[in-house]
């Protein structure tokens, strides 16, 4: 597999506070790669070291195969387009105005800002100036500009932070359609497990600077694992008896059992005089599957 972009053992400090702690990220060129974590997990502060805009404390950032050095990054920078925190923009000028500095800033050939107004669905803006759009379209108009130049990488941080669902709906799809349309790779950050399932093939999971999670999506998945839940007129008798299987919430929680199991187990309790209340299959949600990985970190064990 071929990365776009990796780093080795990257790191951010501030005086005695790391915000970033020896990272090892592997992007895959063509992917969509989901950066997920709570607020203050180093989310932002990684994408600015991606992007040059901050300076780790040690550590390698690699992108296109070439480490990040003072003398290349700016030639590097020319084919990554990027959306950090909320996007800047001249109010009182139009969309295309807007845009058209953005082309001079960026030495870029003015042809294309037609091209990229319709691929963010804002060609029919026309007079219509940035502050009277909506949180969304502006949004847009921050993808619009950090797609000028035809970049092969995009990095987003937090895309569609404060957007309404219809807002969401459109910023998802737009991402969803770059990679097929022209081939880009995509670094999205999120601190919402929801919108990262609904758009990334790849994620990693971070908290406290530290990743504790990286591969496809498919494999975050696969944790998923489905078991039993039991309400008796005895629980604890029931954790008595079967020492393995725990209590939660006024619920006994089990391993999925076979058929001639669960009679095994229906036998043993009827012989204690307990009857089953409520017998359910349960799967565990993703969004149980991240506190898990991120409660590992608090904990000290693994997940």
């Amino acid at each position: 597999m071929e990365y776009i972009i990796q780093t080795n053992n990257l790191m951010k400090r501030y005086g005695e506070q790391i915000s970033v702690d020896n990272l090892n990220l592997n992007i895959p060129r063509g992917s969509i790669y989901g950066l997920l974590g709570p607020n203050g997990a180093g989310k932002t502060t990684t994408m600015k070291m991606l992007l040059g805009l901050v300076h780790p404390t040690s550590g390698d950032v690699s992108v296109f195969g070439k480490n990040f050095t003072p003398k290349n990054r700016l030639e590097i920078l020319k084919n990554v387009g990027s959306l950090i925190e909320s996007p800047s923009y001249y109010g009182h000028l139009t969309a295309k105005e807007n845009l058209e500095i953005a082309c001079m800033l960026k030495n870029i050939d003015q042809n294309e800002i037609d091209e990229v107004l319709k691929i963010v669905q804002l060609q029919g803006t026309g007079k219509k100036t940035v502050s009277k759009f909506s949180l969304g379209m502006k949004q847009r108009l921050g993808i619009a500009c950090a797609l000028l130049g035809r970049p092969q990488v995009l990095i987003l941080d937090e895309p569609t932070n404060g957007l309404d669902p219809a807002g969401i709906l459109e910023i998802r799809e737009l991402i969803k359609s770059l990679p097929e349309k022209f081939g880009m790779t995509i670094l999205i950050s999120s601190h919402l497990l929801s919108e990262i399932d609904q758009i990334v093939d790849y994620v990693s999971i971070m908290s406290n600077g530290k990743i504790l999670f990286q591969d496809s999506l498919d494999v975050l998945h696969q944790q998923k694992d489905t078991h039993l839940r039991l309400r008796t007129t005895n629980n604890n008798k029931v954790i008595e008896l079967f020492p393995k299987f725990k209590l939660e919430n006024d619920y006994i929680e089990m391993p999925l059992l076979l058929d001639k199991d669960v009679e095994k187990l229906n036998v043993k309790l009827l012989e204690n005089n307990i009857y089953i209340l409520r017998m359910e299959e349960q799967t565990k949600s993703l969004e149980e599957i991240f506190l898990s990985i991120t409660n590992s970190l608090k904990t000290g064990k693994g997940a």
